[in-house]
């Protein structure tokens, strides 16, 4: 019953809206909100990543602590993205800048790709919230895959560039800036009024920049084709039956013709003699 529980649509519905929740968090407390706000901002993500933490360890218990389970991508991604808690409540203090432990903490926005791995995955998700969602459409899916992709690159580049270049660059004082940078940066617009200046700045940006020209084009080519073959299912389904008739043709012997065709639609030679419309005339 455990592993049903945490491997059900409504415990996945509740860690993605953590994890959207957090996330908003992360990007609010850079606009230099008033102390007040600041501080229920950071005991809001406190409280989630404990939530995470506690979620992580019965759903490892629930598959009776096998140490390979913790090998699976969903678990180390987890692990290391509430590292920073566990150091922050053991004492331990890291060293150097934070944006290490923060890069750790924006890894969680990852898991939002465990929800679409799948058809079955995204109806149990979607089930919580509407009621025809075994009917979902394969263009339905790869919709929200192509759409949570982009968010994820967009929130994971912003968030990246935002913390190593935040410290020593006044160009970017908030995350929504970076998130402005990153957006003309990845669509090749390209203003040039604002630049990174570090070293991981800069490679953040390079690796953003190569993994949005192969990630999004593949993406959205995968919805153009999901859509395509929507409308072909759906023309083929809406396509009247066509009667057959008996008529073969007397010069290329193509056999299949509609019951009221006169001519032969490859040759274009007649198919039946023509009736005649002279009027009989009375003795």
């Amino acid at each position: 019953m455990l592993r049903n529980g945490f491997a059900g649509p409504l415990a996945d519905v509740t860690v993605a809206l953590l994890v959207l929740g957090v996330s908003a968090a992360f990007a609010l407390r850079t606009l230099g909100l008033a102390p007040e706000v600041d501080v229920l901002l950071v005991s809001a993500e406190d409280v989630a990543q404990v939530l995470f933490a506690v979620e992580y360890l019965l759903r490892w218990y629930s598959r009776d602590c096998r140490p390979s389970y913790l090998l699976k991508w969903t678990m180390l991604v987890d692990g290391l993205a509430f590292l920073p808690l566990v150091l922050g409540m053991l004492g331990i203090q890291v060293a150097g800048d934070q944006a290490a432990l923060e890069f750790l903490r924006l890894l969680r926005i990852l898991r939002l790709l465990r929800f679409l791995r799948d058809r079955e995955s995204f109806v149990q998700l979607a089930g919580i919230f509407w009621s025809g969602a075994k009917d979902v459409r394969p263009y339905q899916l790869q919709l929200v895959r192509t759409v949570t992709y982009i968010y994820i690159l967009l929130f994971m580049s912003s968030g990246l560039v935002y913390l190593f270049e935040h410290p020593g660059n006044p160009a970017f004082p908030n995350f929504f800036v970076s998130l402005y940078f990153t957006l003309t940066t990845l669509t090749t617009v390209g203003f040039g009024d604002i630049t990174p200046i570090s070293a991981e700045g800069r490679f953040i940006v390079s690796v953003s920049i190569l993994a949005g020209a192969t990630l999004i084009p593949v993406q959205l080519s995968s919805l153009a084709n999901s859509f395509g073959e929507e409308l072909s299912d759906k023309n083929k389904a809406t396509l009247p039956e066509i009667a057959l008739g008996p008529w073969q043709c007397r010069h290329c012997n193509e056999p299949s013709h509609r019951a009221d065709a006169a001519f032969c639609f490859r040759c274009g030679v007649a198919l039946r003699p023509p009736v005649s419309t002279d009027a009989t005339q009375d003795p």
